[in-house]
């Protein structure tokens, strides 16, 4: 009986620690997908600007210490590479140049 609550307690642990290796993951490489369930209060969405995907709002985390994002897109300068966007001093979210879809 204790093996199984062992098993289980671990088994709890390893599938946080997945779906917040997920969550990091999803967010350096792409923003979240609307279906994301669960609430990051650290989250706010930002307008990109420049680059390909000019316009367009992204979630970002506000606690990054590196605070940046890399998103796939379509019309980058290199197909099925991303376009690298980060905040300017101001916090105006801009593009720093395209990725490579090996680059990252």
């Amino acid at each position: 009986m204790l093996r199984l609550v062992v098993l289980l307690a671990v088994l709890v642990v390893l599938v946080l620690m997945l779906d917040r290796v997920r969550r990091v993951v999803m967010h350096r490489c792409g923003g979240f997908p609307s279906d994301t369930s669960g609430t990051f209060d650290a989250m706010t969405a930002v307008e990109l600007y420049g680059g390909p995907l000019d316009g367009q709002t992204v979630d970002v985390d506000e606690t990054d210490a590196d605070p940046w994002i890399a998103i796939t897109s379509d019309h980058s300068e290199h197909p099925g590479g991303r376009s690298l966007y980060a905040p300017d001093k101001s916090g105006t979210w801009r593009w720093v140049r395209d990725l490579r879809w090996d680059e990252l």
